[in-house]
């Protein structure tokens, strides 16, 4: 039983504290990873529109 109650947790408190907090570098780095995805998703969005226009544009002629 004492061995049960003497286990150390995974994740030190610490360590969650930082990520908690984003003191660490990670925090950042994923930002800007998640701000790439999205300016990417938004680009493929607009060239579609793009496209869109285009067809439209040709059954008009």
């Amino acid at each position: 039983m004492a061995d049960v109650t003497l286990a150390q947790p995974e994740f030190p408190p610490r360590t969650l504290g930082a990520r908690v907090h984003g003191n660490d570098g990670d925090k950042f780095g994923e930002g800007i990873l998640l701000g790439l995805l999205l300016l990417w998703i938004v680009h493929i969005i607009k060239i579609g529109d793009g496209f869109e226009q285009i067809e439209h544009h040709n059954e008009k002629v």
